[in-house]
């Protein structure tokens, strides 16, 4: 993509990157951010790491841009100077959009390749590597999950460090008797990191009108850990019986983090709001697609190598199709299938159907 700006950018065309929710949230060390402000530090911090000569803009938080233009993760759009849509791609392609610029404006005079770019590509710098990982066993999700609409209560102008992430299975949210499960992040792109020499992380839910039994743990505390600092989520599995869901739930949470730079600690509380309403902004984790909760990513059940004699479209169609509708969208896809998505995509409706993936693996002589 770089070539392409620098080769078209003397044709006078303008390019821009739209930072979006995120995907794939837990990769690169990122969390989904909760305010504008966590937004504006992810992109300063992916200009850094690329290093790109590209314009950013950031989506609001209620991700208007994101849903006005398909609610795609990777599209691509080229825009005439009336305002209109010229060309469209739900999955970005460098060669497409070379073609397509050549067709529109011209070609240009130079010719870049990435070798004589010379880009230098930074290191994250929100990572501290002597802070330990993965010491704190996860906790798995629940079957069938969907990511539930959360909100901090907080005031915008304070740094929310903690992300709460709750996930709900299928039978909670149609029936409000289910399981979910509560992950607490501190987002290292305010370069904190869990303080624990102070007491564990605590949840409370705050709702007084629940009944008795409604949830189970009402109150619980992160275990004590023997490494004096981590970055690894707390998460718990919590027990749900007939709540009504046109209600949302409060929950307060108190702990202590520690500040990778100035060397500091605080303890802190946070407030949130949890709707039972499922979050087409989430994305999905990369420990849920290793999973296979949420869909199956890359190196998961639907994209592992299997024999000839194994390999079944409608076995396959069914792990992808996460929410059951009869079709996959470009988000539910795995990587590989993503790659092919324009191919597989017969009549271009932007889903694929069970028919369609057959057609796909009958065309590569695959039945």
């Amino acid at each position: 993509m770089e070539t392409i700006h620098r080769d078209f950018s003397p044709l006078k065309v303008k390019f821009y990157y739209v930072y979006k929710s995120l995907a794939h949230p837990e990769r690169d060390g990122m969390v989904q951010p909760g305010s504008l402000g966590d937004r504006l530090l992810h992109l300063k911090e992916a200009q850094r790491r690329l290093n790109t000569q590209w314009t950013w803009l950031t989506d609001a938080p209620d991700n208007q841009i994101k849903t006005a233009f398909g609610n795609r993760n990777n599209s691509e759009f080229v825009i005439d100077l009336k305002g209109n849509i010229v060309r469209a791609r739900d999955w970005s392609d460098a060669d497409e959009l070379r073609k397509d610029l050549t067709a529109l404006v011209g070609t240009p005079k130079a010719s870049t390749s990435i070798a004589d770019l010379k880009l230098k590509q930074n290191l994250p710098s929100n990572r501290d590597t002597k802070i330990a990982r993965n010491v704190l066993p996860r906790v798995e999700t629940p079957e069938g999950a969907k990511t539930l609409m959360v909100r901090s209560l907080e005031k915008e102008n304070v740094p929310l460090y903690l992300k709460l992430r709750v996930d709900a299975d299928r039978e909670l949210l149609q029936s409000g008797t289910g399981k979910m499960r509560l992950g607490f992040w501190l987002d290292p792109i305010h370069r904190v990191h869990w303080d624990n020499l102070a007491a564990p992380l605590n949840f409370e839910f705050l709702d007084e009108d629940l009944k008795e039994g409604a949830l189970s743990p009402v109150t619980a505390s992160a275990p004590k850990m023997e490494v004096e600092a981590d970055y690894d989520p707390r998460e718990f599995l919590i027990e749900v019986k007939e709540v009504d869901l046109s209600k949302p739930l409060k929950i307060k949470v108190s702990y202590s983090s520690g500040h990778e730079v100035e060397d500091s600690r605080r303890a802190s509380t946070q407030v949130f709001e949890i709707r039972f309403k499922t979050d087409p902004h989430a994305g999905r984790t990369q420990s849920e697609m290793r999973r296979g909760g949420g869909g199956a990513g890359r190196g998961g059940p639907a994209t592992r190598s299997r024999g000839p004699g194994d390999f079944n479209p409608t076995h396959l169609f069914s792990r992808v199709d996460t929410n059951k509708d009869g079709k996959i969208s470009k988000e539910e896809a795995p990587a590989r299938m993503a790659g092919r998505f324009p191919q597989m995509d017969l009549d271009q409706d932007g889903f694929l159907t069970e028919a369609e993936v057959k057609k796909h693996f009958e065309n590569l002589g695959r039945r």
